[in-house]
């Protein structure tokens, strides 16, 4: 189980509009890149370079969708949207799931894009 969404999953996040305040972890760029845990001031402060990601955690994850739960089967994971018929696949990974979901709500409009707060 890994940590937190991987550099790829980050930016698609990002691609899509999740907002930046959301995220508990940045990558800071380097050979090769670390991962650090932040907070919504790090990110307001702008102490990011151009090559830092940011990341999200499960629990981060799991506090931007309301009404989501995640089922673990054996070895693997999945999630589903209360009343709204929306499930992932199963995953090995519970972020990876959570990952997959966030993208669905956030295509039919359940998870508003947005930036930092006050930014």
């Amino acid at each position: 189980m890994t940590t937190s969404t991987t550099i790829e999953q980050s930016k698609r996040l990002i691609e899509l509009g999740l907002d930046p305040c959301t995220a508990d972890m940045v990558y800071i760029s380097g050979a090769p890149p670390h991962l650090n845990v932040i907070d919504e001031e790090y990110i307001k402060r702008e102490m990011l370079d151009e090559y830092d990601v940011l990341a999200w955690s499960l629990s981060a994850l799991l506090e931007v969708m309301d009404e989501v739960s995640l089922d673990k089967h054996g070895d693997c994971y999945n999630m589903d949207f209360a009343y709204k018929g929306i499930f992932t696949d199963t995953h090995f990974d519970p972020i990876d799931a959570a990952v997959q979901m966030v993208e669905m709500m956030m295509a039919q409009g359940h998870i508003k894009k947005g930036g930092c707060h006050g930014v």
